[in-house]
């Protein structure tokens, strides 16, 4: 018919594509190699990102391109930091995802990156829910409201010397990754019978441990 246009059917369910462990680079940078070999342009690529170090005070810098959804400065010398970007073809094709460290000394790194798919492209999406905490013990358990539409529930856990053990019911219903040695990444996808959840972590190494639990919830249409 002249001048009927199909309509795009609407965006409805999301999809894991990849989780890529983080290498470490020069100056506390962390990059994600071949993190983004299995993606295509609108997926979305979230980036999550630890470090501590012995000096000085941390400045996290997200990779370019990529929107601060959550940033937890508990620390001069132990932040976290959790960002995203709705990828495109030049992302894709223009090598390694990388965040990078200013303002301190001494730094280790540690998180990665995951890649999620839509089965529509998207037009936006948002970032919302976000809670943290840093403690220099135990943090407190986090309850993260249900979702309103297809959603990815995100928490992640990040110590400052050794791992910590995440618990709770997302970690019961979703699927957990070591992103890299201190940083603890769960994820859950919830295409329908949209749920609250629980998300908590422990004090490792009370001894000298500093330890951030986060969590945040994206939504796309």
């Amino acid at each position: 018919m002249p001048g009927f246009r199909a309509a795009t059917p609407p965006f409805s369910s999301w999809s894991l594509v990849a989780v890529t462990s983080g290498s470490r680079g020069t100056g506390g940078s962390l990059s994600a190699p071949d993190g983004l070999a299995s993606a295509n342009p609108g997926d979305l690529a979230v980036f999550v990102h630890g470090a501590s170090a012995t000096g000085g005070t941390i400045t996290i810098t997200e990779p370019s391109g990529f929107s601060a959804d959550l940033y937890n400065t508990f620390k001069a010398r132990g932040r976290l930091k959790i960002s995203s970007k709705i990828l495109t073809y030049s992302d894709i094709s223009g090598g390694d995802v990388t965040g990078t460290i200013s303002g301190a000394s001494g730094i280790s790194s540690d998180g990665g990156l995951y890649v999620f798919r839509p089965n529509y492209p998207l037009i936006s999406v948002a970032a919302s829910g976000q809670q943290s905490q840093g403690a220099g013990g135990d943090p407190s358990s986090q309850t993260i409201s249900a979702p309103t539409k297809p959603a990815i529930v995100l928490g992640v856990a990040w110590a400052e010397s050794t791992a910590p053990t995440c618990t709770g019911t997302l970690v019961s219903n979703g699927s957990s990754n070591v992103l890299r040695t201190l940083v603890i990444g769960v994820h859950e996808i919830q295409n329908s019978s949209f749920a609250s959840r629980t998300f908590d972590c422990n004090d490792p190494n009370p001894s000298d441990q500093n330890t951030v639990l986060a969590s945040l919830i994206y939504e796309g249409t």
